[in-house]
């Protein structure tokens, strides 16, 4: 594809039609595909940085404005994506005990082991 051809606007609606494209009404899949779309834009952007343009300007005729000119990103996406449904919570809770904090034993698991390839007790 030609340069020229990747405008803005053309760069807009991709993203713009990257999440519905994907996301089948699942909020989780359109997070999931805001996340890509956004982590895609960035790498794609990075090839037009400042300390890119200066190597490759004198080689190539860029468009201007250049492809990501004023082009934003979805909202950081904050979270911790799907959550567990209660039967796989009861699970998880009853297969990692917890101490009196709520938090998992995971000193007793690993770290108080000799085994721990983290932290040397010896």
């Amino acid at each position: 594809m030609p340069l020229e051809k990747v405008t803005p606007a053309a760069v807009e609606a991709w993203k713009l039609a990257f999440v519905p494209n994907r996301s089948a009404n699942d909020e989780n899949k359109a997070r999931s595909a805001r996340i890509t779309a956004n982590a895609t834009l960035r790498s794609a952007k990075s090839l037009f940085s400042k300390r890119l343009l200066r190597f490759i300007a004198p080689k190539i005729e860029l468009p201007s404005p250049l492809p990501f000119d004023g082009v934003e990103f979805f909202p950081r996406q904050t979270g911790s994506g799907p959550q567990r449904d209660a039967a796989a919570t009861q699970e998880y809770q009853e297969s990692h005990p917890a101490d009196e904090h709520g938090a998992a034993r995971l000193w007793d698991r690993c770290c108080a082991s000799s085994q721990c390839p983290f932290f040397k007790t010896s």
